[in-house]
């Protein structure tokens, strides 16, 4: 990879004009990471979003649909809007979540003067994979 880092490969596939930046931080893009970055929304803040105005109205309207005319296409339909704008909501909040994280981790470090390092004593990144690889125990397995 080394020998070709000078390359801006994507950009000749796609017959863009050359942008070298890429070379600059080949070795590492540790410049650009931020340690201990929530991916996650916390809970308090999750359950904040089902009181959203728009997210209220649109469950209201599939509530009536579903009353008025049953499981049909309109009430379907409906029913996939939400699902969309739940998600839409939650990566715009988590983005926001994130962007705050990361000013206020920044305004942590000036204030400190770098001397002290962040620590994750929760070790949540760590969590966040073993719930990954570690399955739940099956009900049949316990009797």
């Amino acid at each position: 990879m080394a020998n070709c880092s000078s390359v801006d490969r994507q950009g000749a596939f796609l017959g863009e004009p050359r942008d070298h930046r890429h070379i600059d931080y080949f070795q590492s893009l540790e410049k650009f990471r931020e340690a201990g970055l929530p991916c996650e929304l916390p809970i308090r803040i999750e359950k904040t979003l089902r009181h959203d105005p728009r997210l209220c109205h649109l469950q209201s309207e599939v509530d009536r649909l579903e009353r008025e005319e049953g499981q049909t296409s309109p009430a379907v339909e409906a029913t996939r809007e939400v699902e969309r704008f739940r998600k839409t909501l939650k990566r715009t909040t988590l983005y926001r979540y994130q962007r705050e994280w990361v000013k206020d981790r920044r305004k942590w470090k000036i204030l400190s003067r770098g001397r002290e390092q962040p620590s994750d004593d929760d070790k949540a990144d760590l969590a966040q994979c073993l719930f990954l690889l570690i399955p739940r125990p099956s009900r049949s397995s316990h009797g």
